[in-house]
């Protein structure tokens, strides 16, 4: 199972408690538009639910607490998207006192089911929920994956491999290693042809 290339065109609605009513807001929104020239980079966590043991005592916490290290390499934003409605979130955020991940609602799991990530938990009486996966988002354009093995309906199981912060971060440092790495060949073989051009010249 692998994720589309882009995040998948969809509104989520935040609530606007000075108005009392729910505000769209599109994905290209929040990720930046694929046809933007400006980057935006975001990390999107695909969760299971809110409240759950994993997601609450590891994973969001390490990308709550860590997020200063993901900044160093252009991430702008952390944004996790779960199959829960927002008044479950908000208690969930003030829980944990989230200040660095933005949580979206996906209480009818249409965009979960976009991103291939649907799967069932009725065996648990907790119906639809999202597989745990994490993406590194460049302008909606979904960049890199990080899935949990064992794709599978009604799983007993929760894996928490593949999508930590630290998988995350080294694969982040890899990428800034071999960019650094392009960019001093780039500058070598100009020099080369400089020197190349001037003693041509003499």
């Amino acid at each position: 199972m692998k994720h589309p290339n882009y995040v998948p065109k969809f509104d989520f609605l935040f609530f606007n408690p000075i108005h009392g009513n729910f505000v769209p807001k599109s994905t290209a929104e929040i990720f930046g538009d694929r046809n933007s020239p400006y980057q935006k980079k975001s990390i999107l966590i695909g969760l299971p639910g809110a409240f759950t043991p994993v997601c609450t005592t590891y994973q969001i916490p390490d990308f709550e607490e860590r997020f200063d290290e993901l900044k160093e390499f252009g991430i702008e934003q952390i944004c996790a998207v779960l199959v829960n409605d927002g008044w479950v979130l908000g208690s969930w955020k003030n829980e944990l006192n989230l200040k660095n991940i933005e949580l979206l609602s996906d209480g009818n799991g249409e965009f979960t089911e976009q991103m291939n990530m649907l799967v069932s938990y009725r065996h648990l009486h907790f119906g639809w929920r999202s597989w745990r996966y994490v993406c590194l988002v460049n302008n909606s354009k979904i960049e890199k994956s990080w899935i949990e093995k064992g794709f599978t309906n009604n799983p007993w199981d929760d894996p928490y491999e593949e999508t930590t912060f630290d998988n995350v971060l080294e694969y982040l440092k890899n990428e800034n290693n071999f960019h650094d790495v392009e960019k001093s060949k780039e500058i070598f073989f100009q020099i080369m042809d400089c020197l190349l051009y001037t003693s041509d010249a003499a």
